[in-house]
């Protein structure tokens, strides 16, 4: 059976984006720029590289807030280091058995390319996050608040439909063209005076980061 087209939908994207604040604005910008700076300090603290250190923190994310995921990331890499493997996996952290694994398999890796561990996390949404921690402006990672700002509605985030890869494409798309459409009407009131455009990646942080708080999260 042909599956009927799923509709662009940009509206809710622009119009969550039109009711952030200047503070989110700026938080939105900065959000993974400071990931990726958390990602170097692990990698200047440990004798791991950028890319591990990104896919560690990318692995322990799903479930877990975020000052408790770095600190998660930090734990497991310095028993890991200093105590093994085997310690390692005693580790607690606050996300799920499976993606505690994954962080540990990621650390295992000799001289990994960012595919080497985007293979491993294997999930268009954690991929995508991984990346954009790693500095792609083009990814977009679609979780739950991410795909109710594009729906339009207002979904608990454990309510979530599950997103077909065909959907999250549509969505990653969405917001890509929502990002061009808003930098086609350049502002400093909008977009701040020393840039006034806004990539992909920071539309969906700044939505994000308003998102949360217009709905008390």
């Amino acid at each position: 059976m042909i599956k009927p087209p799923i509709t662009s939908r940009t509206t809710g994207i622009i119009g969550t984006f039109h009711l952030s604040t200047e503070s989110e604005r700026i938080a939105g910008r900065q959000w993974y720029s400071q990931a990726h700076t958390a990602a170097l300090d692990l990698s200047a603290s440990y004798p791991v590289g950028v890319i591990t250190a990104a896919g560690v923190i990318a692995a322990l994310s799903p479930n877990n807030r975020w000052y408790r995921n770095l600190l998660d990331a930090d734990a497991l890499i310095d028993c890991y280091h200093e105590r093994g493997a085997h310690a390692a996996s005693q580790v607690k952290v606050c996300t799920y058995a499976a993606m505690a694994q994954k962080a540990l398999t990621i650390l295992k890796l000799q001289h990994p390319t960012v595919e080497d561990v985007a293979t491993i996390l294997n999930g268009r949404k954690i991929t995508a996050f991984y990346r954009c921690i790693l500095g792609s402006q083009t990814a977009v990672c679609v979780d739950g608040h991410a795909y109710s700002i594009w729906a339009g509605e207002t979904i608990r985030t454990n309510k979530t439909p599950k997103i077909s890869p065909r959907l999250y494409e549509q969505i990653a798309r969405d917001y890509i063209q929502a990002a061009a459409m808003i930098g086609h009407c350049p502002s400093p009131t909008l977009h701040g005076p020393n840039n006034p455009f806004l990539t992909p990646v920071q539309l969906q942080a700044i939505t994000w980061v308003a998102h949360k708080r217009i709905n008390g999260r």
